[in-house]
């Protein structure tokens, strides 16, 4: 085992050096080398007597020996390069396939949860009007940040996918992690207001900026967390701009009614979700 990876290091270092030195450096000494086999060393020694020791040393040299030499080393290198820009092109190709099929394997997990969410909505009576947003959010335990999965409302403006990813230690999402369950409606009215945004950094540490720029700013929220057995792995989200629509015990009751079945869908299908910094890339 020590011995293949000492063998893989050897060949990494010269699979750079033949790509980024000795390749090059050979062509170019072939094309000196090829410049000095026209010089006349005798002639130079008429005209240059004080220069002994410098045209002993080139009179020395075999320059046919080393030009056929560099030039067969720069052929080497030259074909290598190409070989090598062969596989690389397959490489790429091979990850352009993968990242299609990432791509659509990403697509129908958004699909799937926006038809889940849509269910949902229709259980929890969503007003049609677009006051609503209910959103999934997968925990990914190595980065210690939460992942959209999906996201639906009436209001198509709020359905949109907005960030990549969560941090762990703010919203209402940190709230419901820790707690299991979150609810409050005692938002300023005002939700473009410096109030509103103050409530935000004392209450949940969001930004202000951050929250400047949500488009959604809710007057309500209900957060529970989901979870298999004894395992969190996410939390789903309730928002409503209107501070009333929601009954906290009838809200929790209906989303107590399906956290299992929603964690046992993710759990199913969590290996497959992007980490943040393919989300995007991918279509989460």
């Amino acid at each position: 085992m020590k011995l293949m990876t000492r063998l893989k290091r050897t060949w990494s270092f010269l699979d750079a050096w033949i790509l980024r030195w000795i390749s090059p450096v050979f062509t170019s000494l072939t094309v000196v080398l090829a410049f000095f086999l026209d010089i006349d060393v005798e002639t130079l020694r008429e005209r240059y007597p004080d220069w002994p020791g410098a045209l002993d040393m080139l009179e020395g040299f075999s320059l046919y020996k080393i030009l056929l030499g560099s030039a067969l080393i720069s052929f080497c290198g030259a074909v290598y390069n190409i070989f090598r820009a062969g596989s690389i092109s397959k490489l790429l190709s091979k990850n352009i396939e993968l990242s299609q099929e990432n791509g659509k394997i990403a697509e129908n997990i958004h699909v799937l949860f926006e038809n889940v969410l849509y269910s949902l909505a229709a259980k929890l009576d969503l007003d049609e009007a677009g006051s609503e947003r209910v959103s999934i959010y997968v925990h990914m335990k190595d980065e210690e940040i939460f992942v959209p999965c999906g996201r639906y409302s009436h209001n198509p403006a709020w359905k949109t996918k907005g960030r990549t990813s969560f941090a762990n230690n703010q919203g209402c999402i940190e709230r419901a992690w820790q707690d299991g369950w979150h609810f409050a409606n005692n938002f300023p009215q005002d939700r473009d207001g410096k109030e509103y945004r103050e409530h935000m950094l004392v209450q949940y540490k969001i930004p202000r900026n951050t929250t400047r720029d949500m488009r959604m700013r809710p007057l309500a929220i209900g957060a529970k967390r989901i979870q298999v057995g004894t395992t969190a792995i996410g939390v789903i989200v309730v928002e409503s701009t209107n501070r009333d629509f929601f009954e906290e015990a009838e809200l929790k009751g209906r989303l107590d009614e399906i956290s299992d079945e929603f964690g046992r869908m993710i759990s199913a299908i969590r290996s497959y979700i992007p980490d943040p910094k393919r989300a995007e890339e991918v279509g989460l």
